[in-house]
């Protein structure tokens, strides 16, 4: 099937030399009523690190694993006057699904949340 647009192997060599719109993607925002708690389950259970904030350390949190790679940003709903953020799904990378459940299970992670995380193992075939 031919894309309509372009793959990233033909990205560059496709649009070289011309303007385009978009250059790439920065971050995904999460507007939280309970953004605190959320901050603190990233960066304290799941251990993403904060990359830089906005505002202080409750409201414009960025979070993830490359200096300039995609983040997720989360950001107090009260404070910046919007709603609250509907369900997303995010896919992170484990190298060991079962220590990874096991290790949250040691950090207090129980009842409702551990299944809703729907944390994956993927193989790489290469």
């Amino acid at each position: 099937m031919k894309h309509k647009f372009p793959v990233i192997s033909e990205y560059k060599s496709e649009f070289e030399g011309s303007e385009i719109m978009i250059t790439g993607y920065y971050c995904t925002n999460i507007f939280s009523e309970k953004a605190e708690e959320l901050i603190e389950f990233y960066t304290q259970i799941l251990e993403i690190p904060i990359t830089k904030t906005d505002g202080d350390n409750t409201n414009g949190v960025y979070l993830g694993f490359l200096k300039n790679g995609p983040m997720i940003c989360i950001w107090d709903c009260k404070k910046c006057n919007v709603e609250p953020t509907g369900h997303q799904s995010f896919v992170f990378q484990t190298p060991n699904l079962d220590s990874t459940i096991e290790h949250m299970k040691k950090r207090g992670v129980r009842g409702k949340i551990l299944p809703r995380l729907k944390i994956h193992q993927f193989t790489s075939v290469m």
